[in-house]
């Protein structure tokens, strides 16, 4: 069963400014992304996608083949230069590095786009309905009506993934919906948001999102 209070509380503890969970590499925390491209040869993307896949994880959902993230220490140490001394590590691809962390995740894990692509497909089992779609209004008192009643009838709750689009880039920024209250309230990565009200970041109406209701015997 997925654990919505376990998620939203996950993500609103660890989206506080300068909050990271060490298990995990911050892709936007800079000591992170210089160490990987060191190690990597490759540059990190944004957090939020890496944030959202922590809270489902928090929350009780099991990575798979498709959606992971993995850790490993490369145990296996080796002297590449007797003369020089030099230590390098082997990695899983028996593949010699520098690094004696290896870090491994997959698209639907780190990228926003994928996320929502691979999360809003039912034959995934994450979720049974299509997405939903919620615009700016500028009046408040009507936004906070429309929010009230597509909430109840939707059954949008805490725990739910939603995710910022525009007519150029798509689904572009992943986040959790933390709280509900005269407003839907998210917490994120790329900048660090926890409980932050979903109104002042419509404005002007450039901006929409899309919400995915998380089954509640997602696993």
């Amino acid at each position: 069963m997925y654990d919505r209070d376990a998620a939203a509380d996950y993500a609103r503890k660890y989206g506080e400014d300068g909050e990271y969970n060490s298990e995990y590499l911050g892709f936007d925390r800079t000591i992170d992304r210089i160490k990987y491209a060191i190690t990597n040869g490759t540059k990190l993307a944004w957090d939020c996608a890496n944030f959202a896949s922590q809270a489902l994880v928090a929350g009780g959902l099991k990575m798979n083949d498709e959606w992971y993230f993995k850790k490993k220490t490369n145990k296996f140490r080796i002297i590449d230069n007797l003369f020089n001394n030099v230590g390098l590590y082997r990695n899983s691809d028996n593949e010699l590095t520098t690094s004696p962390i290896e870090y491994k995740f997959t698209d639907a894990w780190s990228s926003a786009s994928k996320q929502f692509d691979y999360f809003r497909n039912t034959e995934n089992n994450y979720t049974e309905s299509s997405v939903i779609k919620l615009s700016y209004k500028e009046n408040k008192d009507e936004y906070k009506e429309y929010i009230k009643n597509t909430v109840k009838l939707q059954n949008i709750q805490i725990g739910d993934l939603m995710y910022f689009a525009n007519e150029d880039d798509g689904a572009h920024h992943a986040t959790v919906i933390t709280s509900i209250n005269d407003d839907i309230y998210f917490s994120a990565h790329t900048s660090h948001r926890s409980d932050e009200p979903l109104y002042d970041h419509l404005e002007g109406g450039e901006e929409w999102v899309y919400i995915i209701r998380i089954k509640d015997d997602a696993e």
